[in-house]
């Protein structure tokens, strides 16, 4: 694929078997791209540095471990795309897909781990809730900091084992794209299915139970509120998710059927899907200071000096 210098665009060519954008990039709607980019890169580091800091030491909890993985993932995943932005504006090779030799295979396997990572990201945190509300004495006990950190560490090394069988068998990479993302978000849909029944079940024992008193009934009723508050919270995270994936996914499809020039109209329908894409990294933050009450105390404490 070359450059056509008359209208200062180009087509992302299939340097490898992968698609780094779903259409068409020219200056108008890159800018668009890397100001998203910007956004999330900045969104999730004030992100982590809040939970890092701790001012008002509400994020000692196992959720924090599988808030801030999930934060790391999207960081990784928006710093990877502003380099394939740089290299295809600032270089001969069109992608990071295009580098020669040992470089775009590294880079290649990172964009796709990171891609892979944040569907179970999201899975283990959607867990990890489940358990508290299902089973909150166990939790309390048995959901250590050292299980969460050997938790997520299965997670990566599961992940990285599949991006390495990703990265050989290409000719299979339509079938493996969709088939992993899949498998963890209807999982995490169970989950939240399981998680739902439980909060309903724990909610008519709790008015049918004539035995607890009322300060505990209070208490409980408190508990449920903040753990439904949470879970829908994750639930919007994946419906995010499957939202800013699904475009990518119709697009990679039609970049292994398509040939030759496309039509404006699958050119504009593959840039709002690299717009929803994109969005899917940056939002998250967001959507925790919406809608979690410490979250959003957190970051007016430490950078809108606010109490």
């Amino acid at each position: 694929m070359e450059r056509n210098d008359s209208d200062d665009s180009f087509n992302y060519s299939d340097c490898g078997s992968h698609l780094t954008y779903s259409g068409t990039v020219v200056t108008w709607n890159l800018s668009i791209y890397l100001c998203i980019l910007v956004i999330a890169v900045i969104a999730n580091i004030l992100l982590l540095f809040a939970i890092y800091k701790n001012p008002l030491n509400c994020f000692r909890n196992p959720t924090t471990y599988f808030i801030a993985n999930l934060a790391i993932v999207d960081l990784i995943q928006s710093l990877a795309f502003l380099e394939d932005a740089f290299i295809s504006q600032s270089t001969t090779y069109e992608s990071v897909y295009c580098l020669p030799g040992v470089w775009g295979r590294i880079n290649s396997a990172l964009v796709d781990f990171v891609y892979f990572l944040t569907f179970p990201s999201v899975t283990i945190l959607a867990l990890e809730r489940y358990v508290s509300i299902a089973y909150p004495l166990w939790h309390q006990v048995k959901v250590t900091s050292r299980r969460c950190r050997i938790w997520i560490a299965m997670v990566w090394l599961m992940n990285c084992i599949y991006t390495g069988i990703f990265q050989v068998l290409t000719a299979q990479a339509v079938v493996m794209i969709t088939t992993y993302p899949s498998l963890f978000y209807l999982a995490t849909v169970a989950i939240y299915v399981l998680a739902f029944i439980s909060i309903r079940k724990q909610r008519f024992l709790l008015v049918t139970d004539s035995t607890k008193s009322e300060t505990s009934k209070k208490m409980m009723k408190l508990r449920l509120r903040n753990q439904n508050r949470f879970f829908t919270t994750v639930l919007i995270i994946n419906v995010v998710l499957i939202f800013g994936t699904i475009p990518t996914l119709v697009g990679t499809h039609l970049s292994y059927t398509l040939e030759g020039d496309v039509s404006p109209s699958v050119d504009a329908l593959s840039f709002i899907a690299d717009i929803l894409f994109f969005l899917n990294m940056a939002v998250n933050p967001f959507l925790y200071i919406w809608r979690l009450p410490k979250y959003r105390k957190t970051f007016l404490l430490m950078y809108c000096c606010k109490k």
